[in-house]
């Protein structure tokens, strides 16, 4: 009997929910969670649908739906709403979710899931899970609840929209495709709930940084009272990347020759890592980006910190900034942002009880700075239009560069020059702590994946390591469907690989529940 994940991973301004089919292919005696058949779980994996509700904080709100095949049996993907404009009462995550929910349980083509009935576990992408949380976690009681949104202080602008969410399916009645939306006030009076198990996006760093890239130079005392270290994100990405990439780099070198001394010598001081995984400098670029170096499978370093807003710059995140910055920048940093105040007051009814505490200088760094700062978008690809509009690759943009004056066009340039420079020092820093010993340089995330002329200007910046661009794999990147996640770009006879890889956060998060829910399946 199959049984049905919901992968919810939920950002500040948007929702998105890819729905798995999962088939227990072993035996009780041998569950999933076993080293021997971990291999198997991606096989047993079938994603159905995936939907996403996007632009919650500027009304309207808009609608995609992908389904795989249709009721013609059709195995490929259709797409009943793309972009649809929502009305204004979709505006929280929560509401967002319920809109989701209704719009998977009315759809007749998704015969396995009738009613919330029909879901075994929903899983959660959560940001920040702090030192109290750093392995997957099951939130089926109100004092885990409780004890994760005390800790969501420290990141206020990255778990609210994931604890709504969590409160929301804790609440789900059995209401059938007949129904309608329903509200969910008939929670608890079916026999069975939903499970719900949170993924934190800090997990793949917290047990293997080292200390001297945890640890920041402030009284111990402190930080460990107030859990002030470097945490890191983008975990289930980079967690997929590790696999997809190391999987690929197995198949194009069945036969890999003896590791060089410097290797060995890394493999023996990292008694935890898997001496079989792969050394990368991974790069997910989207409209926040992060960079970490991956030794033998494992984090030994990452550019993001305490929160996501260290480290590299994103489309609204200010990367790193001299600490005294904010307080010239503002006058009241320390005071909550009038977002927070007005988000504080929301009932429970709206945002499942949670009550947010923003302080403006977090709103500054995290919503008010990045490219749109400079460019005015928080669209890589119109940056790069009107960064450089005689490129050809600029041409499909929506933004018309020529209507952009130069001084918009410098400030695009300088934007995308800054980030550039910031990702080359990371990839700098990293390749010294590999000592060279480098698989593969990845590029990942929607940036990653689609910008072209930001691949062309890192990699001419890193050449004198031996990293060089196939231009023509760069400009049409050649994956071969199915299963393969992973395309190659760099030039044939390089000293490193470069390659892209199409992470999947949804699929990392149904696939590690699987390993969890072990027998349970």
């Amino acid at each position: 009997m199959s049984k049905i994940i919901l992968a919810i991973n939920a950002g500040s301004s948007s929702v998105k929910v890819s729905v798995f089919s999962y088939h227990p292919t072993t035996s009780p005696n041998n569950p999933p969670s076993s080293k021997d058949n971990r291999d198997q779980i991606d096989t047993s994996l079938t994603e159905l649908a995936q939907i996403q509700i996007s632009n919650l904080t500027a009304s309207p709100a808009l609608l995609t739906y992908t389904r795989q095949g249709s009721s013609n049996n059709s195995s490929s993907p259709t797409t009943p709403n793309k972009n649809s404009p929502l009305p204004t009462s979709i505006s929280t995550p929560r509401t967002a979710f319920q809109k989701i929910l209704s719009v998977l349980l009315q759809d007749p083509d998704l015969p396995d899931l009738n009613s919330p009935a029909d879901i075994t576990v929903a899983v959660h992408r959560i940001v920040h899970g702090g030192g109290d949380f750093s392995t997957p976690t099951f939130l089926d009681d109100d004092e885990t609840v409780a004890h994760l949104e005390r800790l969501s202080d420290l990141a206020p602008l990255h778990n609210g929209g994931a604890l709504e969410i969590v409160a929301a399916v804790r609440e789900l009645g059995g209401s059938s495709k007949n129904d309608g939306e329903g509200d969910g006030k008939e929670a608890g009076k079916r026999k069975g709930k939903v499970r719900n198990l949170g993924l934190f996006d800090n997990m793949f760093h917290s047990a293997t940084l080292p200390a001297e890239e945890r640890a920041y130079m402030i009284s111990p005392a402190k930080a460990r009272s107030e859990g002030l270290r470097r945490y890191g994100f983008h975990g289930l990405s980079c967690a997929f990347i590790t696999r997809a990439v190391g999987a690929w780099l197995e198949r194009i070198q069945p036969s890999p020759s003896p590791p060089s001394p410097s290797r060995q010598q890394q493999q023996q001081q990292q008694p935890q890592s898997d001496p079989k995984g792969p050394n990368l400098i991974a790069l997910h670029l989207g409209s926040g980006c992060s960079a970490t170096c991956i030794q033998s499978g494992v984090s030994i370093a990452t550019s993001m910190g305490l929160t996501p807003v260290s480290g590299l710059p994103g489309a609204t995140r200010s990367g790193d900034v001299d600490p005294s910055l904010i307080f010239h920048y503002t006058h009241s940093a320390g005071r909550l942002s009038t977002a927070s105040a007005a988000d504080a007051e929301k009932t429970s009814e709206e945002r499942g009880g949670n009550k947010m505490h923003i302080t403006r200088a977090e709103t500054i760094l995290n919503k008010e700075s990045g490219w749109k700062s400079l460019a005015g978008t928080t669209d890589f690809g119109a940056l790069c239009a009107m960064a450089f509009p005689s490129s050809p690759s600029s041409s499909s943009s929506s933004s018309n560069p020529n209507n952009n004056n130069e001084e918009e066009r410098k400030l695009a340039h300088l934007a995308f020059t800054i980030l550039v420079s910031r990702i080359v020092d990371f990839i700098a820093a990293y390749y010294v702590k590999l000592s060279g010993e480098v698989d593969a340089l990845v590029f990942a995330g929607g940036i990653g994946e689609k910008g072209s002329q930001l691949r062309k200007a890192v990699v001419e910046k890193i050449q004198c390591l031996g990293f060089e661009l196939d231009g023509d794999l760069n400009a049409g990147p050649a994956f071969k469907g199915g299963e393969d996640v992973v395309a190659e770009i760099g030039k044939s006879g390089a000293k490193h690989r470069v390659v892209i890889c199409q992470t999947d956060e949804q699929r990392e998060m149904a696939r590690e529940c699987v390993g969890v829910m072990g027998g349970e399946f």
